[in-house]
């Protein structure tokens, strides 16, 4: 409300003016008073009302932010979690397959080492086989010829042939010691490869190294038997 002053009305009425205006001023003092202090503190509780439940609404709202804050950290590290077991097992799986590719391409060298010494040894085993043969042969046909011989030695020479085994032939002799006509004489033939080896004889005779070298040279096995039997009627 205006506050009114003396310069306001006619001098006449100053007296009645100044009265009239002390008793505006104590009411306009007291209802301004009265209602400002009534509607102030009404204002200020309602406000205070509205303060405290706008508080509580904030305080809710960041409890239920800091919650879903909360819940986006935990889901956050589990997720990162969840990422860095994926990254550790997809290392795994990496490191699994280079081995594996590593170990692929040893088995591949061995086994091409492996092939090229199979392949080596059946060519090795191949021709051993074919060197056996060819030896087995020989050793065959020559048994086979000393077999033949033997009615042809024992009429002659009075030999006759025991064969000991598949190598070995044996050269027994009879009708050599005058004195004793059935004393035996003998010395064992064994054919290796291509040569003749004298495995036993007896009696011991002189030179018979000598005598075997000229039969492998001669290949002469008649020549050889005539021979050792000569010496077996040197022996005393």
């Amino acid at each position: 409300m205006a506050e009114i002053t003396p310069a306001a009305v006619p001098q006449e009425s100053s007296t009645e003016l100044a009265i009239l205006t002390s008793n505006l001023q104590q009411v306009q003092h007291k209802v301004i008073t009265q209602w400002t202090s009534k509607s102030l503190d009404q204002y200020l509780q309602q406000n205070h009302i509205s303060h405290e439940q706008w508080i509580k609404q904030a305080t809710e709202q960041i409890k239920e932010i800091r919650g879903q804050l909360d819940k986006l950290h935990e889901e956050s590290a589990q997720s990162k979690e969840a990422v860095a077991a994926q990254k550790r097992k997809a290392d795994e799986i990496e490191c699994a397959i280079k081995e594996a590719a590593e170990k692929r391409q040893k088995l591949m060298f061995q086994k091409e080492e492996i092939e090229n010494n199979i392949q080596h040894k059946s060519q090795e085993l191949k021709q051993e086989a074919e060197l056996l043969e060819t030896q087995q042969k020989a050793t065959r046909l020559r048994l086979s010829e000393l077999t033949k011989a033997e009615e042809f030695f024992k009429e002659r020479m009075g030999l006759r042939f025991k064969k000991l085994d598949s190598e070995n032939l044996q050269f027994v002799f009879t009708n050599i010691d005058p004195k004793d006509h059935e004393r035996v004489y003998y010395f064992t033939i064994k054919v290796i490869g291509k040569e003749y080896h004298v495995t036993d004889c007896c009696p011991q005779v002189e030179a018979m190294e000598e005598l075997v070298q000229k039969l492998n040279k001669s290949n002469n096995l008649m020549e050889f038997a005539v021979t050792v039997r000569q010496k077996f009627k040197l022996v005393k």
